[in-house]
């Protein structure tokens, strides 16, 4: 036996937390407190001279912002992962070629060339542990966030997330057969998970419950026989253990004892072992005629005695102790290919090498035998894996699942290019031809937590000639190049929704002239709102009394207002208010007389340079709307003036508790207004009754702490929706849809930057032209530059953010919205993560409610739809059995784990279809 302490093998003089040797015994990578996972030769362990070709150090991986924990190379030898306390897990593969150096380190290039290939986030605290499946196929990682989690290799997606620990998980092995993963947790379990579904089939408890103290790490080791488990951390009166499970029963039949403190990392060796015959113990080859025909296992320990063992299953004592090379815990261990070398790390920053000889471990079964011995008692590891197709219905709607997978990814990618090479525009949108578009500047940077983050620049105007008014700077709204007077602003031609609506600034000289982003909403872009308006105090909350402060600035004019709306095949209708006593030449306003203009205003009303009708008002007016059925236009004392078509006042001036600072009409009778006191009205024009009074104080319920300054949160918009529903719009870029039926305010969209719901962040605006049409029409609100998508599609067809919990709530959002194609695209990815997680359970309740009345043997009828006659067979305009057949079944059939509920509910809807066809009823029994 050789030992030998590496003093040259250094991570800057801190703390070493572990190590591995690569599966093809050439290299080793150790991993510590300065950040860095390192890379050595493992010929430097037998060679004392250190030459150009012979590098000890080859590569240095710099990628991660914390302390590096735990490092493991893959089974294959080609990947090497680790985890970090930046939460983090890298990748790394190597590419041909030398590497480069930290600027300013002193170090000389890397004699190898590493890259990051995979990133894996999601953990919220210190990844302490990993490993790799048997296969490479999976990364398990276990973090102080109590959670164990399962990414995919070969893409970083995340499968699973496993949730049953209580306490810090620190230990995660896999079977060598692939079957089963056990972790281990500072709430003193190990528990089994089975690797079909992932569901816990064991929480072993006992030889742990009277362990005290802290450990970084409890580092649990499979046997490769796949029959043991041994454990850390385990405590029988006087002394500190390992204790071992067996498979199958998974309870404790024996333990490791010896060590003073508790130890913290046991690891087996890759192979098992025999005895050598008396003439063979001095090396050689295997002789199984006269050799023991009992192999047994070799495994290491680390304990925070500073000490190391190293145990057989063939003997009741240590084959070897060591003391005194550390001075603090050992916290990982490695064994070579070969099975003879053992490499240890501690936390004093240091490693040691221990070389063992045939005579002292035995002689090593070959590979072939260890595959022959998993064979005979695991059987087949090739086919055991696989779930067998139990019906030819399961592979017809595999065939269809992949052809709509494929069909949707092909959708998305034709929409995308599209939309890189002719971005769509609403026919509203045909004034802005003439934009200027710029191409956006981006700083990127990483900040400490190792996350990329994207620094959004504002977009630069002209300062002469797209100067924004001094008042409107801050408002979100697009520059064109205005006409030089509303008689020449051509007839955009026949119009699919009737009208559209364009403003103007005119109050500083330069025009300032947009377009509405929806159709059939009214857009009045006012001045900065920053303070509150004066006006009523806010309504008393029953409830709760909100912490935070609602700001809703009373719209002011900067100068003359211009509103138009585009009946088909006519001339646009303008509608201007300027104040009295000026006169329109040129696109600019002229003073004529001596007037006080902040007391009076001329409301004119014109087509194609004719005037139709005037009025003079002593108020100054703040807000114009109106559609082909009214006018309304308010004023800054709290006043509202109706007028028909031909200028007759439609109704007495409305006299508000304080002024409007929203207001919007839809297409019909509806006008919608919204009080700087927070007071949201909406009325029938035609009828003169009031459909809806509400307060939008009661959106501030969710959230007692702003994000604004000085607990404030300002509201940015207030429209009616496609649906006739009021929808109003926060500065923290939340959404809400108030709906009628149900009597309150629905959240349609957030600000959460990890959430689909809504995508507003500016990282995230180059998704803008995947979004679905809800954000071009009803769901799509410019508020600062910025674009509220309700759903962004290409997410959920690539299945990266196919959360249960938000796909929900965006099928709720689209059915308020009333956007079939977005509830159907929703339904599709929500069918896919529930296939995709095997969650029978809410997979039964969709299915049951989208197949409708049935009889049949086995189903709860408590249950059943079939119990309300109330059951609606379609749900926005389509038919829920057909979503049924040409959605959620071939989504479900992508996992052959549920096919026998799968199959359940294909024979159903066969059954049901059967019947439909013959004439009989639904409901009745065949």
């Amino acid at each position: 036996m050789i030992v030998e302490k590496l003093d040259w093998l250094r991570h800057a003089g801190l703390q070493i937390f572990s190590l591995d040797i690569q599966p093809d015994g050439s290299r080793f990578a150790t991993a510590g407190g300065d950040h860095k996972v390192r890379i050595w030769s493992m010929t430097a362990l037998q060679s004392s001279d250190q030459g150009p070709s012979q590098p000890r150090l080859l590569a240095t991986l710099r990628d991660h912002f914390g302390s590096v924990n735990c490092v493991r190379w893959a089974k294959g030898g080609h990947f090497i992962a680790s985890g970090s306390d930046d939460n983090l897990i890298l990748v790394h593969k190597r590419h041909p070629g030398s590497g480069t150096t930290e600027f300013g380190s002193g170090e000389p290039p890397d004699a190898e060339n590493w890259k990051t290939l995979l990133t894996l986030r999601g953990h919220s605290a210190d990844v302490v542990d990993l490993g790799w499946s048997p296969d490479d196929s999976m990364i398990a990682s276990c973090s102080l966030d109590n959670s164990v989690r399962i990414w995919s290799a070969l893409n970083g997606n995340l499968i699973s997330v496993l949730m049953g620990h209580t306490s810090l998980v620190k230990g995660v092995a896999w079977d060598p057969v692939g079957s089963f993963l056990a972790t281990q947790s500072d709430d003193k379990t190990v528990i089994i998970w089975h690797t079909g579904n992932w569901s816990m089939i064991h929480r072993a408890e006992g030889p742990w419950e009277k362990t005290v103290g802290f450990t970084f790490s409890r580092r649990l080791a499979w046997s490769p026989c796949g029959h043991f488990i041994t454990t850390t951390h385990g405590f029988q009166e006087p002394s500190h253990t390992a204790p071992v499970l067996e498979r199958g029963e998974w309870c404790t039949s024996f333990d490791f004892v010896g060590h003073n403190a508790p130890v913290v990392a046991v690891r087996y060796n890759h192979s098992m072992f025999r005895k050598a015959p008396e003439s063979k113990k001095n090396g050689g080859t295997h002789d199984a005629a006269g050799a023991d025909s009992a192999p047994y296992n070799v495994i290491a320990m680390g304990s925070q005695d500073c000490n190391i063992t190293v145990w057989t299953t063939a003997s009741p004592r240590p084959v070897f102790v060591g003391k005194h090379f550390f001075t603090q815990s050992v916290v990982d261990l490695s064994w070579s290919t070969d099975g003879y070398t053992l490499l240890c790390c501690s936390l004093d920053g240091t490693v040691a090498s221990f070389s063992f000889e045939a005579k002292e471990l035995g002689l090593k079964v070959t590979d072939a035998e260890m595959q022959e011995f998993k064979k005979t008692r695991y059987g087949d590891q090739n086919v055991r894996g696989l779930t067998l197709v139990e019906s030819a219905s399961q592979l017809i709607l595999e065939a269809a699942a992949a052809k709509q997978l494929a069909t949707s990814v092909g959708t998305v990618e034709v929409q995308s290019s599209a939309a890189e090479k002719a971005p769509e525009v609403a026919p509203q949108e045909s004034a802005a031809t003439n934009r200027k578009t710029r191409v956006l500047q981006q700083t990127e940077y990483r900040g400490a937590d190792g996350r990329r983050r994207i620094i959004p620049k504002p977009l630069e105007q002209d300062c002469k000639e797209n100067e924004a008014p001094d008042g409107a700077k801050g408002i979100g709204y697009e520059v064109f190049n205005p006409p030089q007077s509303s008689k020449n602003v051509p007839n955009a031609g026949p119009r699919s929704e009737g009208r559209e609506r364009l403003f103007t600034f005119e109050g500083d000289g330069t025009g300032r002239q947009g377009t509405d982003t929806r159709p059939k909403t009214a857009d009045v872009s006012m001045t900065d709102r920053l303070v509150a308006g004066p006006g009523g105090e806010p309504p008393k909350q029953a409830s709760r009394t909100p912490t935070s402060k609602l700001l809703i600035q009373p719209a002011s004019s900067p100068g003359v207002l211009t509103f138009e709306i585009h009946p088909s095949l006519e001339a646009p209708i303008c509608l201007e208010a300027r104040p009295a006593g000026t006169q329109q030449k040129g696109g600019t306003a002229e003073a004529n007389g001596v007037v006080d203009s902040s007391l009076e205003t001329d409301i004119v009303c014109s087509q194609g340079g004719k005037i139709l009708w005037w009025d003079r008002v002593k108020r100054k007016a703040t807000i114009l709307t109106g559609n082909s059925n009214f006018w309304a236009v308010a004023g800054d004392d709290n006043s509202v003036q109706i007028y028909t078509v031909a200028g007759r006042q439609a109704l007495p001036l409305l006299i508000l508790s304080s002024p409007a600072a929203f207001m919007d009409c839809d297409k019909n009778w509806s006008l919608l207004l919204l009080t700087g006191c927070g007071s949201l009205h909406m009325w029938d024009i035609r009828n003169s009754t009031s459909i809806l009074l509400e307060s939008v104080y009661a959106l501030l319920s969710c959230y007692p702490s702003s994000p604004s300054e000085a607990g404030q949160v300002r509201v940015v918009s207030a429209r009616i929706s496609e649906v006739g529903a009021p929808l109003v719009v926060l500065e923290n870029h939340h959404a809400f849809l108030f709906h009628m039926d149900l009597k309150c305010w629905l959240r349609i969209a957030d600000s959460f930057p990890s959430s689909t719901f809504c995508e507003f962040s500016p990282i995230l605006t180059s998704m803008r032209a995947k979004a679905g049409p809800t954000q071009k029409k009803a769901g799509s609100l410019c508020v600062d530059g910025t674009s509220f998508n309700l759903l962004k599609a290409s997410a959920h067809e690539s299945g990266s953010y196919n959360n249960r919990s938000q796909l929900e709530a965006q099928m709720g959002a689209a059915l308020a919205l009333r956007s079939a194609e977005e509830y159907r695209r929703c339904l599709l990815a929500y069918a896919r993560c529930l296939a995709r997680d095997a969650d029978k359970s809410r997979l039964r309740e969709l299915c049951e409610e989208l197949l409708g009345p049935r009889q049949s043997p086995g189903i709860d009828e408590s249950r059943d739809p079939a119990v309300s006659s109330q059951w609606d067979p379609s749900i926005l305009g389509m038919k829920k059995r057909d979503l049924l057949k040409q959605d959620v079944l071939p989504a479900m059939a992508s996992n052959r784990a549920i096919q026998r509920l799968l199959s359940e509910f294909v024979d159903l809807l066969t059954e049901i279809e059967s019947r439909v066809q013959q004439g009989q009823p639904e409901g009745s029994s065949p």
